[in-house]
């Protein structure tokens, strides 16, 4: 079986965190959508910031409290 690298492994896991979506990482990488997917469902119980699908900003719940907090600084 194939592995990636350890320098690709986390060059998806950031630009997951930072909202591309996996045809855009895979693009980028030069590697197989598939394979972007697969290495993103596998982190995604250990990387709660993914969110439940792997890929996207983080939960609405985190979004919603930041934006308090925001403006509690205001």
């Amino acid at each position: 079986m194939n592995r990636i690298k350890v320098n690709l492994q986390q060059s998806i896991t950031v630009l997951a965190e930072r909202g591309w979506s996996k045809r855009r990482i895979a693009r980028e990488l030069n590697v197989d959508r598939a394979t972007v997917t697969r290495h993103l469902a596998a982190n995604a119980a250990t990387n709660p910031a993914l969110g439940s699908s792997g890929v996207g900003p983080p939960p609405v719940e985190a979004a919603e409290s930041n934006a308090a907090t925001n403006r509690r600084r205001l």
